[in-house]
């Protein structure tokens, strides 16, 4: 016969103070098939509304306003970003500037500076020189840790380093090319043009820079491919 209570298998009011040993191998609860609500998280991927499968308005057949001839504005001769100093062929609003052209079939780097378009005014230096690094090291901490891949001072031809200061130029051109580069600026961990473009990277950013390594400026990103 069954007993007067039967035994109460419920937990107790209050949890006890030392967890059980094992947990349940299912849960108390069974959790539904489906979640009640969707993530609140996940972006809307089509719109909240069905477009009609027609328009609720027929579409005009011609414009409503005809276009004028001419436009109102005429655009200026030259890129608005030059600042003085550098020419219409590197618009930048940086010191330095680089493009890439040819030279009796040789890849080269045409380089213009001016230090007049520095908002700091930096006096020229002539142990100041410009490198070329690849894009994604303006990236690092600091940008630019490393070594350039090929570099020069800004007088381009020599070791010019412990020149007097009145010989540091405030402006300049000069031209990254494999038969004019200082054999000392591409052998080593550095690089010649060549090299540069036959490497699987080939978007590479100019700068020019102080001897301690301190950025003068940083400018324009190029493309050097066969």
């Amino acid at each position: 016969a069954p007993t007067a209570s039967p035994t109460v298998t419920f937990p107790s009011e209050s949890p006890s103070t030392n967890p059980s040993r094992s947990h349940s191998s299912l849960p108390s609860i069974a959790s539904s098939e489906t979640p009640t609500n969707l993530p609140s998280t996940e972006p809307t991927l089509l719109p909240s509304m069905v477009p009609s499968m027609k328009p609720t308005k027929e579409k005009s057949k011609e414009p409503s306003l005809v276009p004028s001839r001419a436009p109102t504005v005429t655009p200026s001769a030259a890129p608005t970003a030059s600042r003085v100093g550098l020419s219409t062929k590197f618009p930048t609003t940086s010191c330095i500037a680089a493009e890439v052209s040819s030279k009796e079939g040789r890849v080269v780097v045409d380089i213009e500076y001016n230090y007049a378009n520095k908002a700091d005014s930096s006096l020229p230096l002539p142990s100041d020189w410009i490198g070329l690094y690849p894009c994604q090291d303006k990236f690092q901490i600091p940008p630019f840790r490393y070594e350039p891949k090929v570099w020069t001072y800004t007088c381009y031809d020599r070791n010019c380093r412990r020149d007097s200061i009145e010989t540091a130029k405030q402006k300049g051109t000069i031209t990254f090319d494999d038969k004019t580069l200082p054999e000392h600026n591409t052998w080593s961990i550095y690089n010649t043009i060549a090299e540069l473009v036959n490497d699987d990277n080939s978007c590479y950013t100019i700068t020019l820079s102080r001897i301690s390594g301190k950025k003068i400026c940083v400018g324009n990103d190029i493309e050097l491919a066969p």
